[in-house]
């Protein structure tokens, strides 16, 4: 991989260089009038045309992202999700693609191959994307912050935050539909709460035997990551859990999240 793709802190972001070294050499040029082809091509049909096409993003709003279309190509980049930025980067290689200047296929095929193991790895992220889930920005620090421990230090490391996170996204929950809690209330208390109180929860069979089942037993669950995040993490000092068992709890709880987020949004 180059030097540039290199995650050097850890984060499965791309670094604003990543970012300007693939516009400036790969792309080219990218103004109003060129924006890296041979030939001129209008703003508006580059922006309708490029985005939910090559890239499958449909919800972008170019009035309130201000600048050139390189300015604002580089803000969209820099701060889309790790799973966009991925998006993003195969719908470059698809619309300039390395042939379209015969003179430069070689240097492009070879800045393509630098930047693959990069799309792979924001495409592995094990997060979902937090601001699919919520709005809630305390949740998508602890996200983040988790996302870098994992890189860095590993999946022990970050049981703690991402505990935090489902903690503080059950209580958003509750909150949005203005369902009270007392305030000292743990992740198994906020749960029962939540699937007994929230209207969604009651709807499309999900007062059926098996789904109840199923609720039941993730409130187990999560009454063991509770207790694993206080007795084998780092949030106090404790010997830590294997990197496995870390791994599997924190894929669990982020499956509770998306599961909830999929379910409040009926």
């Amino acid at each position: 991989m180059c030097q540039r793709c290199e995650n050097l802190d850890g984060d499965m972001r791309l670094s604003k260089g990543d970012i300007l070294y693939l516009v400036d050499a790969y792309i080219g040029s990218m103004d109003d009038s060129s924006i890296g082809f041979p030939y001129p091509i209008d703003r508006k049909i580059f922006q309708e045309r490029f985005y939910p096409t090559y890239c499958d993003l449909h919800d972008l709003n170019f009035q309130e992202i201000k600048g050139t279309i390189k300015e604002q190509f580089v803000s969209i980049l820099e701060n889309a999700s790790p799973r966009n930025q991925a998006k993003i980067l195969r719908g470059v290689f698809r619309f300039w693609s390395p042939d379209i200047h015969k003179g430069i296929k070689d240097k492009r095929e070879k800045i393509y191959h630098e930047y693959l193991p990069k799309i792979e790895a924001l495409e592995s992220t094990p997060f979902p994307d937090m601001e699919l889930l919520t709005d809630a920005e305390s949740v998508m620090k602890m996200i983040e912050g988790a996302r870098l421990l994992i890189m860095g230090q590993g999946a022990p490391f970050a049981f703690d935050k991402v505990h935090t996170a489902l903690h503080g996204y059950l209580k958003k929950c509750c909150i949005d539909v203005a369902i009270p809690l007392q305030g000292g209330e743990e992740i198994i208390a906020i749960f029962k709460i939540l699937k007994e109180k929230h209207p969604c929860f009651s709807k499309n069979g999900r007062d059926q035997d098996e789904v109840k089942k199923i609720l039941k037993a993730c409130g187990t669950i999560l009454d063991a990551i509770n207790v694993l995040r206080n007795h084998w993490s780092s949030a106090h000092p404790n010997p830590l859990m294997q990197e496995a068992d870390a791994s599997f709890g924190i894929g669990i709880a982020l499956e509770v999240m998306k599961f909830i987020a999929a379910t409040v949004k009926l």
